[in-house]
């Protein structure tokens, strides 16, 4: 009579692949979850975008040194909402550098990282934006921006 199911040494061996795959896939979805977060702070600072683009428009440049008026006097941006980023945490600062502070991200990342949105100038058109440049005042770790700030 024939035995039938699986040996010990089977068993074993299927629980360690699984052990395996499963210490790969928890910090990749950590890290995946964080990025999505991110993406929403992202979302919430389009508004200060568009908030930058007028001012520059309006007043041919950050600076008007006939009036006295600069980016920074234009104050703070709404968050639209965002759980993900401090209150009154977004701002634009010289130059048309949009900064928002992060929190509740998760994975063990302290509140108060720092994410920026900083214009392209070609002439004197705003051309686009790029997220997280160096020296731009990023402090949020290069390996949680999400796809759209990577490069």
């Amino acid at each position: 009579m024939r035995q039938k199911g699986f040996t010990l040494i089977e068993l074993m061996i299927a629980v360690a692949i699984v052990g395996i795959l499963a210490a790969i896939a928890v910090p990749a979805y950590r890290d995946f979850q964080v990025r999505a977060r991110v993406s929403e702070v992202l979302g919430s600072m389009a508004a200060c975008k568009l908030s930058a683009i007028d001012f520059y428009n309006e007043n041919n440049g950050w600076n008007q040194v006939n009036t006295g008026v600069n980016i920074q006097a234009f104050g703070l941006c709404d968050n639209n909402g965002s759980r993900h980023v401090q209150a009154n945490g977004t701002t634009i600062g010289p130059a048309g550098i949009i900064t928002a502070l992060t929190q509740n991200l998760g994975a063990g990342i302290a509140d108060g990282q720092a994410l920026t949105m900083s214009p392209i100038l070609q002439g004197f058109e705003i051309r686009g934006w790029v997220c997280g440049a160096p020296g731009d005042g990023t402090t949020l770790a290069a390996r949680y921006k999400p796809g759209s700030c990577q490069g």
